[in-house]
């Protein structure tokens, strides 16, 4: 595996027709296998081609968690273009300075956020029927290397402003390698994934890591309570991806909620919450 794209094009292979996405948005679930997965990633390719978006282009990517983020992440990379992730809950002021200095070609955002204050033309990735998703002919995948620019993730660290890092496709790839090793993932795992994609952490644990693993991954739009419990009731999961504040703020909530029942039960009920999620998920 050299590049994102014959990383995505060996998974395709090793897992045909088996899950791999699943999201639900309000009242339905959408759930895509890997060949589907391949296959919104290769159309966006190439109308990403077809439009004029050359190696080297700087697209941005503003979305909330969902396949269809994934299928722009590999859409974008496959093309030889750059992939910027924003966080779409920036303010404004963020925004700006970002698009000031990665000046993309392209803005790829879902049908939640909102437009941008700017010149860029945009692409809607979750309706159907929408440039990012027509078919189009050609192969979007010649000449792409290791060594090729893959995506630059704004952080701001410890130093105040976020700063532009630029990760190449094998950055990625080689950080994946060694995080696999360290936590395996296998087919039999289901993953709910609670972390942000357009951070680091979130691509690594709730992407790259559970395809390599042939996993069916769950994403939450909105990582509230309620669909966080919600999600636990529908996802059989074997692996909660958050950070430790976020699963404090749920066991606190839940407790709240179980401190209404006055003595033994209020043991009780907590102690059970605590086990189930002690020993039906690993936290990565």
């Amino acid at each position: 595996m050299t590049t994102l794209s014959a990383f995505l094009e060996w998974q395709t292979a090793r897992f045909a027709g088996q899950p791999a996405l699943q999201y639900h948005p309000r009242y339905r679930t959408l759930r895509w296998n890997h060949d589907e997965l391949a296959e919104h990633a290769a159309k966006l390719a190439l109308a990403l081609t077809a439009a004029g978006i050359l190696p080297g282009d700087r697209v941005l990517l503003m979305s909330e968690n969902s396949p269809y983020w994934v299928a722009a992440f590999f859409g974008v990379t496959r093309c030889g273009a750059v992939l910027v992730p924003l966080n779409p809950r920036g303010t404004p002021e963020q925004i700006r300075r970002i698009v000031a200095s990665a000046r993309p070609r392209l803005l790829l955002r879902s049908a939640r956020c909102q437009r941008l204050d700017s010149s860029l033309t945009e692409w809607i990735i979750d309706v159907p029927g929408a440039p990012a998703t027509a078919p189009a002919r050609g192969d979007a995948t010649t000449g792409r290397q290791p060594s090729d620019l893959a995506e630059i993730m704004y952080t701001s660290g410890t130093t105040g402003e976020p700063k532009g890092v630029m990760l190449t496709h094998a950055n990625l790839l080689s950080d994946m390698a060694a995080l696999s090793q360290a936590v395996p993932l296998d087919a039999r795992h289901k993953i709910l994934n609670l972390v942000p994609l357009f951070h680091a952490y979130g691509q690594m644990t709730g992407l790259l890591c559970p395809l390599l693993g042939g996993c069916e991954v769950s994403h939450i739009a909105q990582p509230t309570t309620r669909a966080i419990q919600e999600a636990l009731s529908r996802v059989p999961a074997t692996h909660l991806i958050l950070v430790p504040e976020m699963l404090k703020t749920l066991m606190d909530r839940l407790e709240q909620r179980v401190g209404r029942i006055p003595g033994l039960l209020t043991r009780l009920l907590r102690e059970r919450i605590r086990a189930r999620i002690s020993t039906t998920l690993h936290t990565i």
